[in-house]
This record gives structure tokens, sequence and C-alpha cells, in this order.
């Protein structure tokens, strides 16, 4: 996997340089497959930040678009 980050990280000739910093991500890289999963977790909210717990989360959530209705 992180070969494949290093060579997209590489700047191509005719294209724009990638936008993300791989020094910044090479640490959950090291960490391993479950420091990046505890990490995606956290970013989802299915765990609770506090506890490292499962977030509590209700049987039925409103969908957060926004729906036009014609009138």
């Amino acid at each position: 996997m992180i070969e494949v980050v290093m060579e997209a990280s590489k700047p191509k000739e005719g294209q724009r340089r990638p936008r993300f910093n791989l020094n910044s991500a090479l640490k959950w890289f090291r960490a391993g497959p479950a420091a990046r999963r505890v990490n995606a977790l956290l970013t989802m909210r299915e765990i609770n930040p506090a506890t490292i717990e499962r977030a509590h989360r209700p049987e039925y959530e409103e969908p957060n678009l926004l729906i036009s209705v014609e009138t």
C-alpha cells in the first residue's frame, strides 16, 4: 500500500503535483492497520474519541440533504 501512495505522490509530466503530504501520513502507515482502522472510525464518528468505545447512534437518522419541495 505504501508503495502505491509513494508512486502517486510523485509528480508526472504534464500533470499537477499531488495535493497530499506523504510525510504527514507516514506515521499512520508505520503504525499499522489497527491504527488506521481506529483513525477511520474516529473520522466517521463511529467511535467516541474520549472513550474509544462505539458511539451510540440512533436507529434512524435524518438525512443531511436539502430537499427542495416544489409548490
